[in-house]
C-alpha cells in the first residue's frame, strides 16, 4: 500500500503533465527554450568550471553533465510536442 507522500508525488506528476498538455505552442516554445537555457547554465557553471579549477571533481562534473542532459532532453521532448499541438489562443 503507498504511503501518503507516495501519492502526493504522482498527483504532483500528474498535475505537471496536465498543465505541459495544456499549453499552447507559445508556452511550449518558451518551456522548451528555458530547459535548453538552463542546459548551458549547468553545462557553463557545473561541469566546465569545474573541470577549469584547482581542484576539479569527478562527482560534480559528472553531476552536472548528467543534470544538463536532463534537461536538454526535456527540451528536445518539448520541441517534438510543439511540432504536433495545434495553437489554441
Amino acid at each position: 500500500m503507498p504511503d501518503q507522500q507516495d501519492i502526493r508525488l504522482s498527483q504532483s506528476g500528474t498535475d505537471i503533465a496536465y498543465y505541459i498538455a495544456s499549453m499552447n505552442r507559445k508556452q511550449i516554445d518558451n518551456l522548451s527554450k528555458y530547459c535548453y537555457d538552463m542546459s548551458k547554465l549547468l553545462m557553463g557553471l557545473a561541469v566546465m568550471g569545474n573541470i577549469l579549477s584547482d581542484n576539479p571533481s569527478v562527482k560534480g562534473v559528472v553531476i552536472g553533465l548528467a543534470t544538463a542532459l536532463m534537461f536538454i532532453f526535456v527540451g528536445y521532448l518539448l520541441d517534438q510536442k510543439e511540432v504536433s499541438v495545434s495553437d489554441t489562443t
